[in-house]
């Protein structure tokens, strides 16, 4: 549907400037890729990657417990009541259960994060993308999934990406410069007295 909006709108809209005499400029972002090389990008992936390293070490713990003690009950079979192997066999059954149940929350967690940093930055990457729009006089900037043909030159996802870089690059030495303007001696702050 959203596409369908978009052509519809290349085919009739855009013509009717041309009609009016005004210059139609044209680019396109590839809003993936943006997403992915800026360096507020890279450094969600790489919080996200810590993330599933912890998750997925919490998951690798219980199993080890749950494989100990699934061996242990191998080793101890001949020996145990069959209600002691039953207890043993409930237990690990609930180990399971617990296991995938923390499989699937860190799953979820884990896309719930990555949906939250992804929006941010595309909120971010919006607001660069008309910014540079209107700086460079553009009449349109499509996403890049919608575009089956571009000549040289409408691709303005590296610009994009600069800007955005430049941008999160100076409101971070902004807030730096703010935070020392505050307490110029580099003091610690005095706590209530």
């Amino acid at each position: 549907m959203k596409k369908l909006l978009v052509l519809f709108f290349v085919l009739f809209v855009i013509p009717s400037y041309a009609v009016s005499a005004q210059e139609v400029k044209i680019g396109f972002v590839d809003l993936q890729r943006a997403l992915n090389e800026s360096e507020a990008g890279k450094k969600a992936k790489a919080e996200l990657e810590t993330i599933i390293k912890e998750k997925q070490s919490q998951i690798d713990e219980k199993i080890m417990r749950k494989e100990k003690i699934r061996k242990e009950l191998e080793m101890q079979a001949t020996v145990l009541s069959e209600n002691a192997i039953r207890q043993r066999q409930d237990e690990l059954d609930r180990m399971e259960r617990d296991i995938q149940r923390l499989i699937d929350d860190s799953n979820a967690e884990i896309q719930r994060r990555q949906r939250q940093m992804e929006l941010s930055i595309l909120k971010e990457l919006d607001a660069i993308i008309t910014e540079l729009g209107k700086e460079e006089g553009y009449t349109i900037i499509l996403p890049a999934e919608v575009i089956l043909y571009s000549g040289e030159g409408t691709d303005i996802t590296d610009r994009v990406i600069e800007k955005y870089d430049k941008s999160k690059s100076s409101s971070h030495k902004q807030n730096t410069t703010s935070e020392e303007s505050n307490n110029p001696a580099g003091k610690p702050e005095e706590t209530g007295k």
